[in-house]
């Protein structure tokens, strides 16, 4: 399995109606390749990978669309708040391409596996990534430790003795 890249994603639609839109491709699981279609198509490319697993990473930045049961989303008028986790790193790809289509875009993600995380807003990115030392809360920036709060850190502080 992959290591699971968590996103936090503040929408704004163009119109409620494209904001209603996305929130049923997010429901059906198809979130992405409601907006950027990939067809499965196991031919293999020129780099022999998956012609699929091409286009996904070219369309969207990640290799699967979401799965709504381990998301959430919550949608009021034209604004569509999202969570949701994505394989190896955040689809920054589809963030640009909403964006570009007239949406808002304010995404941070945190991948607590390899540890790093970073966020896209209206076209602006940042990426953080931890580069060894001893950890602690404040090497985390502040905006990652802002969106998903402290305590998704603090596992990595705990203590792993077992209790007497």
């Amino acid at each position: 399995m992959p290591n699971w890249c968590e996103n936090r994603v503040r929408l704004v639609a163009p119109t409620v109606d494209a904001a209603v839109e996305f929130e049923s491709a997010f429901r059906a699981g198809n979130m992405m390749n409601a907006y950027l279609p990939v067809v499965v198509d196991n031919t293999p490319s020129p780099n022999g990978l998956p012609t699929w697993y091409v286009e996904r990473m070219s369309k969207w930045g990640v290799k699967w669309d979401i799965d709504p049961s381990s998301g959430y989303i919550e949608r009021k008028g034209s604004y569509v708040y999202v969570e949701f986790n994505s394989a190896w790193q955040p689809p920054i790809t589809f963030y640009e391409y909403l964006n570009e289509s007239g949406w808002a875009v304010e995404a941070y993600y945190f991948e607590c596996g390899m540890v790093f995380g970073g966020y896209y807003i209206d076209g602006t990115a940042d990426s953080w990534s931890y580069q060894g030392g001893i950890l602690s809360l404040d090497c985390f920036p502040t905006y990652l430790r802002k969106s998903f709060g402290d305590e998704a850190f603090n596992w990595f502080f705990e203590d792993d003795e077992p209790e007497d």
